[in-house]
């Protein structure tokens, strides 16, 4: 669905996520990342 996405892309855009949403938005990014996967 990504394409080549490997686990330092995952990571950077995760820390990426933390920086924009703060801590406590992370859980719910969670889920919808699940649901997209």
């Amino acid at each position: 669905m990504f394409g080549s996405i490997g686990i330092q892309e995952l990571i950077l855009i995760f820390i990426i996520a933390l920086l924009l949403f703060g801590p406590k938005k992370i859980p719910e990014i969670g889920k919808t990342i699940g649901k997209a996967i």
